[in-house]
């Protein structure tokens, strides 16, 4: 999309969060869905992009270190409790922030 004017751009983004994102999402791709609506997000509404990911780069290895820590604890509760399962888990994705950010009206904040 780079080389594209901005119309065309912004046309592109919005057609793949309004079609291929969602169709990537019943197709069970989650790591399809989310790198499509970032990078659609990152066209459509740039500096919120920005805003967002500076934010979440200078926390990145905290909040990985986080979850890591959470995904442990778990796991050991359970296996004391002699419950086997499979425990993972995530960081929120840019535009999935953007959604919560939204929801919580973080941005009149700023």
């Amino acid at each position: 999309l780079g080389y594209l004017t901005r119309d065309k751009q912004l046309r592109m983004a919005r057609e793949t969060m309004d079609i291929f994102a969602p169709l990537a999402s019943r197709l069970g791709i989650w790591q399809m869905k989310w790198e499509l609506e970032d990078l659609s997000f990152r066209y459509i509404e740039p500096e919120r992009y920005k805003q967002i990911a500076s934010m979440i780069d200078e926390r990145r290895r905290d909040r990985e270190n986080y979850i890591s820590d959470i995904v442990d604890r778990i796991r050991s509760i359970l296996a004391s409790e002699g419950i086997e399962a499979d425990v993972s888990g995530r960081s929120k994705h840019i535009f999935s922030i953007h959604k919560k950010m939204e929801k919580v009206n973080f941005f009149l904040l700023y």
